[in-house]
């Protein structure tokens, strides 16, 4: 909590950890004070959700919002052993903060893990999941390095909403009906 970050930046970025931490006690049945974060890499977890969380104020986000995301199959290898995908922790972080998936992309009958608990922290701490009309303003694309059967990139649009599509404002509907019953 003694950091540089801006003060958005850091609640941003705790309320993340907590979510991760959470899921992670709940995985080992353990209280959230006896977590350790063994799987999720200190360094690489740090600099993922103190990244997105800057990188979100940064571009002036006023809301996270995306569609419903793959989760992967089959199982992958961590310090306990062979688990499933999702591993325990992300399946919980989908529970918790009901985080819709959809089904894995053609091809990815055993792709392994496409989203990992820090990412599920992320999204599920940050993200709503219904995607109002918006007018893009900008987009642009991250590339991860693992070779998969599609594109391995993550797609942003920064937008603005239209707030009478998002019910944000008031919307006035009017008809006219020539040959019906006026008492109707």
């Amino acid at each position: 909590t003694d950091s540089a970050l801006t003060e958005p930046v850091r609640e941003a970025a705790l309320a993340v950890f907590h979510s991760l931490a959470e899921a992670e006690a709940t995985a080992h049945n353990e209280p959230i004070e006896r977590v350790h974060f063994h799987e999720v890499g200190a360094v690489d977890a740090i600099a993922d959700v103190v990244g997105a969380c800057a990188g979100l104020a940064a571009l002036g986000a006023e809301r996270v919002v995306s569609h419903s995301v793959a989760v992967g199959a089959g199982w992958v290898t961590a310090s306990h052993g062979m688990m499933p995908v999702p591993a325990p922790a992300t399946a919980n972080l989908l529970a918790a903060k009901q985080i819709p998936i959809r089904p894995n992309p053609p091809g990815a009958d055993s792709p392994g893990e496409l989203l990992t608990p820090t990412g599920a922290a992320i999204l599920g701490t940050l993200a709503e999941w219904q995607v109002p009309a918006f007018t893009p303003i900008r987009g642009g694309y991250g590339f991860g390095t693992r070779q998969l059967p599609w594109p391995n990139a993550l797609r942003v649009w920064v937008g603005e909403v239209d707030d009478v599509a998002d019910g944000g404002g008031e919307l006035l509907l009017e008809t006219n009906i020539d040959d019906m019953n006026p008492q109707f």
